[in-house]
């Protein structure tokens, strides 16, 4: 083996040393990296804002100070604004759920879900299928809340992320561009062109889609709460609240959400409300946001297929799980990106139309390449080109 080969080997046998000790301690530390990426997302909303400023010729860092210190205002309005109704809401609806699940660290669908059943007079056929998806329901929801109550209690301790997450964000967002350059710089340098493109479409692709989540999440949530009060919904608050952080999780949050308010409003009052509200929900959500404002808002930044958001959730979901199906949708927009700049011809939007509009396209190219037999050199030029367009 000679000498330059030799020396190429053992520099790829020292990187992977290198990458597989990486890897180890970042799985020693995995505790930090949730909190972290939630630093980094805030940086990657709050960028675009930081760089119109510094376009206008504001310096890097007031802007940054500047566009931090607005959203910790806003965020602690919001907290400020919302917490004693929502507090007060969710202690109300706590007693009323204690009647109904006595246990509630093991709460039972069960006897809840035949009150129900026999308040809507319910056919026996589908009573008994209920009761058995109740049953496996109470099986699923206890392991679901002793999960939550593992994380809630690892996180309890770790009150300093309030404080170390801010501060990373704002240094995070300072700095942003000369982290983006230096991970540049550490690709080789016949491949930093393709780095650089395919980097900035993604970090631009997680922005927009955070930007536009926030954006949806916040004004469904408004939307629940006004609707809810408008029905006279005694937890419209709280509701409303959940229903616009649950819609972050697409398709999931919101059956969830009206399964919530359903459920909610026959406990507290009528079926026939309970229906009433769940069909004016079903049409805000399905019908107003997942078909008009969500696709013209989110749908277009990401590019995501309805079939592969799908597989994406329950592939995030297996993975992580809720936090998993949070970030599914950004990260297969992302895998699907790279996969793109790979391949380029599958980015190609396949126009499938009749074929007697692509006979008529056809002919009508024809005629006009019949009629420029008779024009000059440079409208030939100039038909090639439009030919060329339509194949």
């Amino acid at each position: 083996m000679r000498v330059s080969e030799r020396f190429r080997w053992t520099r790829w046998l020292f990187w992977c040393v290198v990458g597989l000790v990486a890897l180890w301690i970042a799985w020693l530390g995995r505790a930090i990296w949730f909190p972290v990426s939630i630093a980094f997302m805030i940086a990657t909303v709050l960028d675009p804002t930081v760089d119109r400023l510094e376009n206008r010729g504001c310096p890097r860092g007031v802007a940054t100070a500047l566009v931090f210190m607005l959203f910790l205002v806003g965020a602690t309005l919001a907290v400020v604004l919302l917490s004693p109704g929502i507090s007060a809401q969710a202690a109300a609806i706590s007693r009323d759920l204690s009647r109904l699940f006595p246990d509630p660290e093991r709460p039972n669908l069960v006897p809840f879900t035949r009150d129900i059943l026999v308040k809507l007079d319910a056919h026996p056929a589908l009573r008994d299928a209920v009761l058995n998806a109740a049953r496996e329901g109470t099986t699923h929801l206890s392991q679901t809340l002793n999960r939550a109550s593992a994380l809630m209690l690892a996180w309890a301790p770790n009150l300093m992320w309030f404080i170390v997450v801010p501060v990373l964000a704002f240094y995070t967002l300072n700095d942003y561009h000369r982290i983006y350059a230096k991970g540049i710089l550490l690709v080789p340098r016949r491949h930093r062109q393709f780095a650089q493109e395919l980097v900035a479409e993604i970090s631009s692709l997680f922005g927009k889609y955070l930007r536009g989540l926030a954006a949806i999440c916040t004004l469904l949530g408004i939307s629940i709460a006004i609707l809810l009060k408008a029905f006279g919904n005694d937890y419209w608050q709280l509701l409303g609240f959940l229903g616009g952080i649950l819609y972050a999780v697409p398709v999931v949050g919101s059956l969830f959400t009206l399964c919530l308010v359903v459920l909610v409003t026959l406990v507290t009052e009528a079926p026939s409300k309970a229906l009433m509200v769940g069909g004016a929900l079903l049409v805000l959500t399905n019908g107003v946001f997942d078909q008009v404002v969500t696709p013209r808002i989110v749908g277009r930044q990401v590019g995501l297929h309805p079939i592969l958001t799908i597989l994406a959730l329950l592939l995030g979901y297996q993975v992580w799980g809720i936090v998993g199906m949070l970030v599914a949708v950004p990260v297969a927009a992302s895998i699907q990106a790279v996969v793109v700049h790979l391949i380029p011809k599958l980015g190609v939007d396949l126009e499938l139309r009749p074929l007697e509009e692509l006979q008529k396209t056809e002919a009508e190219t024809r005629a006009e390449h019949l009629e420029a037999e008779e024009t000059p050199l440079d409208q030939h030029f100039v038909l090639h080109a439009v030919v060329e367009n339509v194949e």
